[in-house]
């Protein structure tokens, strides 16, 4: 499910136009926001009784996970070599792997 997150996020972020992303925040954010963090919540919560996860604020998660796809946009220039399947299916596993490495217990 995660995967999917990522991949989602990711794919939006690169065919949304930087001036409607500007623009739209609010609204995405709480849209967004406001189905992730109890996703967030039920997740770490289970990780944390089980000693997999530590504790975190679920805000700061979701503004970090959702900001990392978003540059992905900014910086597409970077990978002119790569089609966007490609990179999404490549940055999708780095997030997730730099993610879960981070929120170990």
């Amino acid at each position: 499910m995660h995967l999917d997150w990522v991949r989602v996020t990711g794919t939006s972020a690169l065919s949304t136009s930087a001036w409607n992303r500007r623009t739209a925040g609010w609204g995405l954010g709480r849209a967004f926001g406001d189905t992730m963090v109890p996703f967030y919540r039920d997740l770490l919560d289970q990780g944390v009784r089980n000693a997999t996860f530590r504790e975190l604020d679920l805000r700061l998660l979701f503004v970090s996970i959702a900001g990392m796809a978003e540059y992905l946009s900014a910086a597409r220039s970077l990978f002119p070599d790569l089609p966007d399947d490609e990179l999404i299916e490549r940055f999708t596993h780095h997030t997730i792997d730099l993610l879960l490495q981070g929120i170990r217990a």
